[in-house]
């Protein structure tokens, strides 16, 4: 892959204006989000603040009334008569201006007295408020009266009571002004469309300072108790829900948080104009101070770019020149003299030492393979097959010739192919023809040249290790083929495979010079990737009971010497 070389004005003015453009990212990010979370904060403060006042009016509102209920039990209790209760029903409306009247009634919901000032007993739609109170002594019942007069809005609340010594239960029923409690919800500013909702148990409004309560049944039935932001009537509120205290009721405060929305939006706007002009300097000033650093050191480039692609010295003229420049040239063209003479002794070297390498390999295939042919013909003659072992002599003879090769490493693929032949015929005398054999290649491949002995030593790893003690007859196939620009050998047998582990122990000891497989297939990989590099490769695949197959494939290269 190819590279651009970028100029140092490019990456110093670059790299300048990154970092920079970074700390005005992370300043601006940092103060938005510092501004905004102190903003919400603050609101969330003032709101939390409201939303506890507010809850709290509603609950000494209703421990008012609840007051109300325990004098008049007290007055119960000292068995005062129905004249004296309804005069003191007289004083406690004088008292409170919220009350509106009060009644007691008996278990069959009979009128058993009021006050004086009320002229008939206030109207309400069902028996609820009686049945519940009756049924239940520790239930406080309010239920919103159904009022004509739009600024009027009462509250009718029932409890059961105990007449005096008898114990009986009786019923309090009082009428309750709420208006002293809404006059102080509109005091409190909950921003524009801001308001107040109180629900009962059973999901009714009892009372909303909204003019459509019913859109925030919705939000209350998913927010039972706590906080969350909710967008309705075309605004943005933050929605407090919480109990009141003595009563079935929940009270829920929308509070308008556009104000807070439109403030940190005004402060992200300022920020990004602060930040524009802010990397306009910067970049103003980056340009400045990258041209003063580079312009020196572009003169020395224009000097050293006449350079020849070969390692031509600098130019150093007599006169008048600047020092920095001038021990550069000077230290360059020392530096190009040793690349020189390095260059020249390192690829002598390199030389020197692959055609040790190959040699010393190579030394080890020949002796291991020789003593295992001049034992097998030993034998023969011992065993009296003189002709046998005649004929294994001349197959030895052409099989030496071909590896001499007159000290060639690199010989034509016919001469390869010719080699192993030789080798299977040795081996299948000595085995009494207990495997046969099979060599293919293809007419294109014989045009070509390999590595010596580089089939020979596959082969004979297949007779010992897979085919040796055999007791069904066993093959060996070897074939060779061109596939795409590589040469591909594949050497195949019908023995007795191998485990995945061993094969991947293999692969192991290919690399590995603490580990030996003996004179074989390491002794291939390796020579292999000292004349052909990364180009050429050995793969393995076997099979338990059914064989296995190596594969060599090399980069084909016409009549290429050693």
């Amino acid at each position: 892959m190819k590279t651009k070389n970028l100029p140092i004005r490019a990456i110093l003015l670059s790299t300048s204006l990154f970092l920079y453009l970074l700390f005005v990212i992370a300043l601006s990010v940092f103060s938005c989000v510092f501004f905004a979370r102190s903003t919400t904060n603050k609101s969330n403060e003032l709101i939390d603040a409201t939303a506890k006042q507010i809850t709290y009016n509603y609950e000494n509102y209703i421990n008012s009334i609840l007051n109300t209920a325990s004098v008049i039990q007290s007055e119960i209790n000292e068995e005062k008569s129905f004249e004296e209760l309804s005069a003191s029903f007289d004083s406690l409306l004088e008292l409170k201006s919220e009350l509106l009247a009060i009644e007691l009634y008996d278990s069959e919901k009979n009128l058993l007295c009021k006050d004086s000032r009320t002229e008939s007993v206030f109207p309400s739609d069902s028996d609820q408020w009686f049945t519940s109170a009756y049924e239940d002594q520790t239930i406080h019942y309010f239920e919103p009266m159904i009022n004509n007069d739009a600024n009027v809005y009462n509250i009718l609340f029932s409890k059961a009571l105990t007449n005096g010594k008898s114990r009986k239960k009786i019923v309090l029923k009082m009428a309750i002004d709420f208006k002293e409690i809404i006059d102080l919800n509109y005091k409190t500013d909950l921003g524009e469309s801001g308001h107040i909702t109180v629900i009962d148990d059973q999901y009714n409004v009892v009372y909303s300072s909204a003019q459509n309560a019913a859109e925030d049944i919705v939000f209350l039935q998913d927010l039972i108790l706590g906080q969350d932001h909710v967008h309705t009537r075309g605004h943005a509120f933050t929605l407090n829900v919480d109990t009141i205290g003595n009563s079935a009721w929940r009270i829920a405060i929308f509070y308008n948080t556009d104000d807070v929305k439109q403030a940190i939006e005004r402060f992200l706007i300022v920020v990004i104009i602060f930040s524009a002009g802010m990397l306009a300097a910067g970049v103003a000033a980056a340009l400045f101070i990258t041209r003063k650093i580079t312009v020196p050191i572009k003169r020395l480039e224009n000097t050293m770019a006449k350079i020849d692609r070969e390692m031509t010295p600098v130019p150093i003229k007599d006169g008048i020149a600047i020092k920095e420049v001038t021990n550069l040239s000077f230290a360059y063209n020392k530096m190009i003299s040793q690349i020189r003479d390095l260059m020249e002794q390192v690829v002598q070297e390199q030389k020197n030492q692959r055609k040790s390498e190959l040699k010393a390999l190579q030394h080890q295939i020949n002796p291991h393979f020789l003593y295992n042919t001049l034992d097998s013909i030993v034998y023969m003659i011992n065993d009296d097959r003189k002709q046998d072992a005649q004929k294994m002599v001349i197959a030895l003879a052409k099989l030496f010739r071909i590896s001499i090769s007159r000290g060639n490493n690199i010989i034509p693929v016919q001469d390869e192919l010719e080699h192993v032949r030789n080798y299977l015929i040795i081996q299948s005398m000595r085995y009494k023809d207990s495997f046969s054999y099979e060599i293919e290649a293809a007419p294109e491949c014989m045009q070509y040249k390999v590595m010596k002995l580089i089939l020979q030593p596959i082969v004979e790893n297949c007779i010992y290790h897979g085919l040796k003690n055999k007791i069904d007859p066993g093959f060996i196939r070897i074939t060779a083929k061109i596939e795409g620009e590589n040469l591909v050998f594949k050497i195949a047998d019908n023995g007795y495979g191998m485990k995945e582990e061993t094969i991947k122990l293999l692969y192991e000891r290919f690399n590995n010079p603490d580990l030996s497989d003996g004179v074989g297939l390491k002794n291939v990989y390796q020579r292999l990737r000292i004349y052909y590099g990364e180009r050429a490769f050995l793969h393995i695949e076997s099979e338990i009971d059914c064989g296995t197959e190596i594969t060599i494939s090399i980069p084909v290269e016409v009549n290429r010497n050693e």
